[in-house]
């Protein structure tokens, strides 16, 4: 792939371990350091183009953070082709080594939570938020640098359940003294919810994890193609060029759906019938790693 974009920008990208990812030399990434703020991708699919003045000064950590939302995401669209998808999750090793991804299944909600709630005790983290995926191996991984994006809550919570305490939004793993795990082979997937009533646990069949797991597989091209999707936007900041929403551009994101749709299919039911799922119900994230353990005793 080639990164057009100022030295420090493309040396930043560049030094990704998923750089690596895509092969052809024809798609291109392209970062402008310039007005008006946009992100902009052309009819093939094979330019991604984002654009901000002062987008160089990578001391700021939200250019960093737009930067690597948009160049995974691209990453992702591209490497479909060689059977790597991204994942819409966070991911993390449970107390018991077993590899879990906290999916999208549409409803659910607290993935970084509970992939938190599962680090605190083993120490051990995959990444947030963005999880490549090797349909063929069955094997998740990630960039060291992916960041974790600590909501509110999240600093809430672990702030008063645990006592440790969160001071930035975005923050590495290794500020909470946790391994960085590159790539492990996926064991499991869990949809959590969190609500007040019943606690519970429950496996899914193959159809219903097809059917959440498409969710986890294409989230990130949706976000992709309909950036007011995304709760951390990049392109909603001032001076932004919103993306052409008229009947023509909407034509052409459904265009390019269409494309990638069969392949995301397919790994969806592959994931599906391999990947053992469940939805967890839970009233606290606190529960999430007892019910993992109680997964994992079932699944040996």
């Amino acid at each position: 792939m080639i990164i057009s974009a100022p030295e420090n920008i493309s040396d930043f990208l560049k030094s990704r371990d998923s750089f690596l990812i895509v092969k052809d030399k024809k798609t291109e990434f392209r970062v402008l350091d310039k007005d008006p703020r946009h992100i902009s991708f052309d009819g093939s699919f094979k330019l991604m183009t984002i654009s901000a003045k002062g987008i160089a000064n990578l001391s700021n950590y939200y250019n960093q953070i737009g930067l690597l939302q948009v160049y995974y995401r691209f990453l992702g669209t591209q490497s479909i082709e060689d059977d790597i998808f991204l994942l819409h999750g966070s991911a993390a090793i449970s107390n018991n080594g077993r590899t879990v991804l906290f999916g999208d299944s549409g409803r659910s909600i607290g993935k970084t939570l509970s992939s938190m709630e599962l680090a605190r005790l083993s120490s051990q983290y995959i990444a947030d938020e963005f999880v490549f995926f090797d349909i063929n191996s069955f094997e998740i991984f990630s960039d060291d640098n992916i960041p974790i994006h600590a909501r509110q809550k999240t600093v809430d919570h672990f702030a008063k359940e645990h006592g440790m305490v969160i001071t930035n939004e975005f923050f590495d793993k290794q500020e909470l003294g946790w391994k960085f795990i590159k790539k492990a082979g996926l064991d499991l997937i869990v949809y959590v919810n969190f609500s007040e009533g019943k606690e519970g646990l429950e496996e899914l069949s193959t159809d219903i994890a097809a059917k959440y797991a498409m969710v986890t597989l294409s989230a990130h091209l949706e976000k992709m193609l309909n950036p007011s999707l995304d709760r951390f936007q990049f392109d909603s900041q001032k001076d932004m060029v919103n993306m052409d929403n008229s009947q023509f551009e909407k034509a052409r994101q459904k265009v390019i759906f269409d494309r990638l749709s069969s392949r995301l299919k397919d790994a969806s039911l592959k994931i599906g019938h391999n990947i053992p799922s469940f939805e967890l119900s839970v009233k606290t994230p606190c529960s999430v790693p007892l019910y993992i353990d109680t997964i994992t005793s079932k699944n040996r």
